[in-house]
């Protein structure tokens, strides 16, 4: 009678057990570890935009006066030349007109002196003409290095405000991306950890409660036998 006793409260003992087992199921955590990562957004500023973009302009018109000290046909050329031309007439004219009024004071008429006259005077203008034309020629190259010179430099500092500023783009665009990325990783390993943590409280849970059935197992077969036991 006794172990029949015995045995009933050992079944009983496992029922229990396995009853408040059920109960501790362990919870699943299900934290979220996602966040939102720092980043920078880099806006030049309009003072400095303004500047690069003066000076890129100055580059410009810098550079279109260097063209036009170069090209002979330019207006800013051409008008020098027509100046000349004009100066030059003025010249021939009045020396031709100062040459005929002396012959006329000394009773020379126009004629033979006076046409050997106006060609030397024609002559002299000619070459003061060509000199001319060289000299605004060695003007305008000399300029056209000038601006040249400038073009480059007004050019050169709009360059590296603008690689400045593209460079703090940049900068601020792979700071952004590195933080995304690190964000991603902590949430990937973290869930991760998470997940394996949570399946290997669920498998301990889980193999606590098949070693119950299997202990109750046990005991429903020892209190069947006492029981046979205690009939015979």
């Amino acid at each position: 009678m006794v172990p029949l006793i015995l045995g009933g409260l050992g079944v009983a003992s496992s029922l229990y057990g396995m009853s408040q087992h059920n109960k501790n199921r362990p919870e699943m955590m299900n934290y979220d570890f996602d966040y939102n990562p720092q980043s920078f957004n880099y806006n030049p500023n309009e003072g400095l935009l303004s500047s690069a973009g003066q000076l890129s302009g100055m580059g410009s018109e810098f550079m279109g006066s260097y063209r036009q000290m170069l090209n002979p046909g330019s207006d800013y050329n051409q008008r020098m030349f027509g100046e000349l031309r004009r100066s030059s007439s003025d010249m021939a004219a009045q020396l031709n007109a100062n040459m005929n009024q002396t012959l006329a004071s000394r009773g020379i008429g126009k004629g033979g002196m006076s046409g050997l006259l106006s060609t030397a005077n024609t002559a002299q203008v000619g070459e003061g003409l060509r000199k001319g034309f060289l000299g605004i020629q060695d003007t305008s190259l000399s300029r056209a290095g000038q601006f040249g010179g400038l073009a480059t430099s007004a050019a050169g500092a709009a360059g590296e405000l603008f690689s400045a500023m593209d460079k703090r783009r940049l900068d601020s665009g792979i700071f952004n991306i590195t933080q995304q990325n690190e964000a991603n990783r902590y949430g990937n390993v973290m869930g991760y950890e998470q997940a394996v943590g949570n399946q290997n409280a669920l498998s301990a849970w889980n193999d606590t409660r098949n070693q119950q059935w299997m202990n109750m197992g046990a005991g429903l077969i020892g209190l069947g036998g006492s029981m046979y036991t205690s009939q015979t």
